[in-house]
């Protein structure tokens, strides 16, 4: 990341899970987050509102 803020923040979140659960318990950070979700074309795989689940890999028959 180029944003030391957002490598900062992004470094805490992973030392600290708990902070995302906090986070997410605000139902307009958690509205945001979905609105930012949805312009970037959706989440990631496995993610609630996430692409496809491609457990088996992109070149299985």
């Amino acid at each position: 990341m180029s944003n030391p803020m957002f490598a900062n923040m992004a470094q805490n979140l992973m030392s600290n899970p708990d902070l995302m659960n906090n986070l997410m318990s605000n139902p307009r950070l958690r509205d945001m987050a979905s609105q930012a979700r949805n312009m970037m074309g959706g989440g990631s795989p496995g993610a609630p509102g996430g692409g496809p689940n491609n457990s088996q890999g992109p070149n299985s028959q």
